[in-house]
């Protein structure tokens, strides 16, 4: 953890300022103001110290723990809230992404030592106390790192399951699992929970896992599930209705289905009180869109609706699965894969020129004139940045299912855990010169590294292209009185044929950078000596880093 400020912070000899609320206040004092990251490594290095320490537990220690606690809760929401942000590059992401995951696992396994250390004290009225305050933040901060996991799309261990099973029986034999706690004295009640509630918004949360959800759409869910949580208990059977069963001693979250044979206490989740609040905000929602003049507010109502229309199927035990839109081939064979518009157009540009092995060696995150070869890179030697499509152990890009609208990709690589929702694909299978064009649509973890992605084929091929902005001034070159002199230098953008999917209509269309695109743009075309003006039109689909858009022919050369 690289800061140049955190040497303020250790502990020194004779020093704790986790001994209690005073010295804790002392500490604070000395923090450095705006600085939430630095504040973060310095309540990180705080709580690492203590725990390498391993200092006796007592109920001054547990108060100063919950107060540094308060007085991180700001600095969380400022890092979780910069995280979301859209327009983040992929360094600064990663950076804010464990800022919150070390605060929130820190907290994690103090309170887990304080709950266990307390217990010793159990008799003591001060401990007693203080036990459903520990229980409840323990579940807190265990929900935060799964909400922080669901970013990253990472699944669930079965020693996890059980480990989180196993510290909420134990809340519960002490009768803790349903005492309410607020950090702020006196607060609301909507700002007290139990360790029950939080350990449910967990269970839940682990259900909208299925890769297809943006680290927005899983804040909002694990916000409304906070608000609902206070509605819904876990109860002991015989209980039977719509809702879902768990198993303590099994290493996995809600069944659907009571098992046959339980491997421990068998409890049962009442899903009812939550379709009434989902149904509630559906209602809410289509009569804001009715209401509302705004476009900006009835869009983002509309997006809310569709979200809560998602999250309602996926929050009932027997919800009818989405039908998929073709039929799925089982294969198994490796595939070649260039990540985002630069790496593909490059390995399109080497392919055109006819140096079809070189397109496979290029440096990630290159300009295209370098990854395709036209300009030679600065370094020599071997780079440690290369790319081997050819070496199985570097890459590992296997196809294992194949539909006419999609297909499922899993690899080990690097490249593959940097991939998004929405990211783009160039994919060449063994054999076939041609490069599909797709968009990733899910991503799922799992141990080991491997990475699975469900992909949308928007192309079956594509062809290179290097449109040029239009003349704004008359050149004195025209087609059918059109200005169509290029302007300025061209970029690299795809070509897309048109091809025949479920739901869309045969469509000729294009993908090019962000930063090019603007709607009714017109571009001078160059095609096997053939030059023609284009406009394109609205977006189909469009991210930070580029934008798909249809386009029309509006003049042409004879």
């Amino acid at each position: 953890m690289a800061n140049t400020i955190l040497g303020l912070f250790r502990s020194s000899s004779g020093e704790d300022a986790l001994a209690d609320v005073n010295a804790l206040a002392l500490w604070v004092e000395k923090l450095p103001a705006n600085d939430y990251i630095g504040t973060q490594e310095a309540m990180v290095r705080l709580l690492e110290d203590m725990a390498a320490r391993q200092p006796k537990v007592t109920p001054n220690r547990v108060r100063a723990v919950l107060e540094l606690d308060r007085v991180s809760t700001p600095v969380q929401s400022r890092l979780l809230k910069q995280y979301l942000q859209p327009s983040l590059s992929d360094a600064v992401r990663q950076r804010l992404w464990h800022a919150c995951d070390d605060l929130a696992r820190w907290f994690a396994y103090t309170y887990e030592h304080l709950f266990e250390g307390l217990q010793e004290f159990f008799l003591s009225q001060k401990a007693k106390g203080q036990l459903p305050a520990v229980a409840a933040r323990m579940f807190h901060y265990r929900g935060q790192q799964a909400r922080n996991g669901l970013f990253r799309y990472e699944r669930w261990m079965p020693g996890k399951w059980k480990g989180l099973h196993a510290g909420y029986e134990a809340a519960r034999k002490r009768e803790l699992a349903r005492v309410p706690f607020a950090l702020k004295p006196g607060g609301p009640d909507a700002e007290r929970h139990t360790a029950e509630q939080e350990y449910v918004q967990i269970l839940l949360l682990q259900r909208v896992n299925t890769g297809n959800l943006s680290a927005l759409q899983i804040d909002l869910a694990a916000r409304w599930l906070r608000a609902w949580s206070p509605a819904l208990t876990l109860v002991e059977p015989p209980l039977e209705g719509p809702g879902f069963w768990l198993d303590l001693g099994l290493g996995d979250g809600l069944l659907a289905k009571k098992p046959q044979s339980a491997q421990g206490q068998l409890l049962y989740l009442d899903v009812a009180p939550l379709q009434k609040e989902i149904g509630d905000g559906m209602v809410e929602l289509s009569v804001r869109m009715q209401r509302v003049g705004a476009p900006v507010i009835k869009a983002e109502a509309a997006e809310r609706l569709v979200l809560l229309q998602r999250l309602d199927q996926l929050w009932r035990p027997l919800a009818k699965p989405t039908e998929r839109r073709g039929v799925r081939v089982q294969i198994d064979r490796q595939v070649h894969c260039a990540a985002g518009l630069v790496e593909i157009a490059a390995a399109l540009h080497n392919a055109v020129a006819g140096r079809a092995q070189f397109y496979r060696h290029f440096r990630q995150g290159d300009p295209v004139e370098i990854a395709s070869g036209r300009v030679q890179p600065a370094f020599s030697g071997k780079d440690p940045g290369l790319i081997d499509f050819d070496d199985a152990n570097a890459t590992g890009w296997r196809i294992r299912d194949l539909s006419e609208s999609g297909c499922k990709l899993v690899s080990a690589s690097k490249e593959a855990a940097q991939q998004k929702l929405g990211s783009l694909l160039g994919i060449q299978e063994e054999g076939d010169t041609r490069w599909k064009i797709g968009i990733v649509r899910r991503l799922k973890k799992f141990s080991g590294g491997q990475t699975e992605l469900g992909v949308e084929i928007i192309a079956q091929n594509t062809v290179p292209i290097e449109p040029k902005p239009v003349a704004s001034r008359d050149t004195g070159y025209s087609v059918d009185g059109i200005d169509v002199s290029g302007e300025g230098k061209g970029f690299d953008a795809l070509y897309l044929p048109p091809m025949e999917s479920p739901g869309h209509p045969p469509r000729r269309s294009m993908i090019i950078p962000a930063l090019e695109y603007a709607e009714r743009r017109r571009f001078l075309l160059t095609v096997d000596d053939s030059a023609c003006t284009i406009e394109i039109t609205a977006p189909l689909e469009r991210t930070k880093d580029w934008v798909w858009s249809g386009f029309e022919i509006v003049a042409s050369e004879e």
